[in-house]
């Protein structure tokens, strides 16, 4: 029943099957298992993602309420009453309307957040803002 010896000298049943299940035996090499797992890339150094290049005469391309936005490329920040022109072009300052200003995939500097009147925020390209307006009751 038992005519093999393993590495420690345990004895390992003989059946069907043990040509897969064998020690290294130098006569009879193990089949090899697989292909190899191709190279991972290396995680990125740091805190974030790095930005990614922009050239300094690109153009930036923001998302205003899910529509492209195209920016000149020396845009650096924007402030609240622009973003709110951006989503709403007949925008009054208003004082029985509220904008709400939401924004997401922004540089390190502010990543999230909301604006408020007053507020700037640094900009990027695919940089996603939502603004909602509301009457105030």
């Amino acid at each position: 029943m038992f005519s093999q010896v393993n590495n420690l000298g345990h004895p390992m049943p003989n059946h069907p099957g043990d040509e897969l299940h064998r020690p290294d035996h130098p006569e009879k090499p193990n089949p090899p298992v697989g292909p190899g797992h191709p190279e991972k890339p290396n995680p990125p150094v740091g805190p974030g993602h790095p930005e990614p290049p922009v050239k300094p005469d690109e153009p930036i391309t923001i998302i205003v309420n899910g529509v492209d936005k195209v920016l000149p490329a020396e845009t650096k920040q924007l402030s609240y009453d622009e973003v709110v022109k951006l989503a709403y072009p007949n925008y009054s300052d208003a004082p029985n309307i509220v904008y709400t200003v939401v924004f997401s995939n922004g540089p390190i500097e502010n990543k999230k957040g909301t604006l408020v009147k007053g507020d700037t925020v640094c900009v990027r390209k695919g940089m996603i803002f939502n603004v909602g307006k509301s009457n105030k009751s």
